[in-house]
């Protein structure tokens, strides 16, 4: 598993630079961070939509009380996913510019301690109002509201939960940035 999350952050560490290679290094450790985020983000909605449309096609259900079942297992997922690629790669305090390879490294043998429990504890609490919102979002549009033009149930499934992802993006980034990866000051 540690091989496997190597090898994302060391991917996502290459599409960083090869963005801000096109863009150019004038940006501030705020935007880096941000694209950071993006990436991760992108990367976790693709986990979140493939576990959502797989429960939804094997069990033939695109709309109803069984969404609310199915986008909180995929949510879950994705927020599993989510927390260790962020704690490890987004909001890693370990230099300005982001953590080189062997920062990451050491970053993910470093899981043990109580603090990671605990602010682990915090991501997910954070994380359930977004749940709760995209959950909301993608059950009301695939419960109360008919596919247009004959759209495949499945596609309006993939569009609820594209449709409810802005409402969760920028709680989603400020929420783990402010409340649980916080850098400490290092006078206190």
């Amino acid at each position: 598993m540690k091989v496997i999350a190597r090898r994302i952050i060391h991917l996502f560490s290459s599409l960083e630079r090869l963005i801000f290679l096109i863009l150019g290094d004038r940006y501030s450790p705020k935007f880096h961070e941000f694209i950071r985020f993006s990436l991760v983000g992108l990367f976790n909605f693709l986990i979140d939509v493939s576990i959502l449309n797989m429960l939804s096609f094997l069990s033939g259900r695109s709309a109803g009380t069984p969404i609310i079942i199915f986008n909180t297992l995929s949510f879950s997922t994705a927020v599993t996913s989510s927390y260790f690629l962020n704690k490890h790669w987004t909001f890693n305090s370990s230099s300005s510019s982001g953590p080189s390879l062997r920062d990451e490294r050491r970053s993910l043998n470093d899981h043990t301690s109580a603090l990671h429990a605990k602010e682990f504890i915090y991501f997910i609490l954070v994380n359930i109002v977004g749940l709760g919102v995209n959950t909301g979002i993608v059950y009301a549009i695939t419960t109360f509201l008919s596919p247009f033009n004959g759209i495949n149930p499945h596609a309006w499934l993939t569009l609820a939960k594209i449709a409810a992802v802005p409402f969760g993006m920028v709680f989603n980034f400020f929420g783990p940035r402010n409340l649980v990866f916080r850098k400490q000051n290092p006078a206190s």
